[in-house]
């Protein structure tokens, strides 16, 4: 029997690459061929095209791809128009501090906790790792400012396209490790 937990996360993976498709090829045509016109121009296409594409076979369009559409067009088009970087360079920064921002609210994560795991574990935990959720979030949008201003756009394209999967893999790891210690102390402070 398939694992079934291997193939939704194939397919949410899947789906993630498909709603950032032309992001990924923005950075994939820059890292090529060094031409941000270039790579902006085709990410614009591409992104006008899955839009296209999805509204012609009757499928929705996720919320956070328009979102992100949006924003590579708006940017991208200033970028095109007045022949100046710096707007297609910033989309990550703006689209990483907006998650950032909605992460802010207390207890956000709360509904993606597995049935039954709150009880077993203090509220506190989930509403904190929520905010270092947040701040990583943060943390990439400045530093993504940062790499694009003081190394270079060929390197702002590689540390744009790994740098964010990289601090979510680590947020999505990390409690593995440090909450069953916390989770442990805590259910002994409770029963105590």
């Amino acid at each position: 029997m398939a694992d079934r937990g291997g193939a939704s996360m194939f397919q949410g993976l899947r789906r993630m690459g498909g709603d950032f498709l032309f992001s990924i090829v923005l950075m994939v045509v820059l890292l090529v061929t060094g031409n941000i016109y270039l790579a902006t121009a085709t990410g614009l296409v591409i992104g006008l095209g899955q839009v296209v594409w999805l509204k012609a076979r009757r499928r929705p369009v996720d919320p956070m791809q328009w979102a992100a559409l949006a924003l590579i067009a708006v940017l991208g088009t200033a970028t095109l128009v007045l022949h100046d970087p710096r707007y297609v360079v910033a989309k990550p920064s703006i689209f990483m501090a907006g998650f950032g921002a909605v992460m802010l609210r207390p207890g956000w994560m709360l509904r993606y906790l597995p049935p039954g795991l709150l009880e077993r574990s203090p509220r506190w935990l989930f509403v904190a790792w929520g905010y270092v959720w947040a701040a990583g979030f943060f943390a990439i949008a400045a530093a993504n400012l940062v790499v694009a201003r003081y190394a270079g756009l060929k390197a702002w394209s590689a540390f744009s396209s790994i740098a964010p999967w990289v601090v979510i893999a680590l947020l999505m790891v990390l409690p593995r490790i440090i909450f069953p210690p916390i989770v442990r102390l805590w259910a002994r402070r409770s029963a105590a």
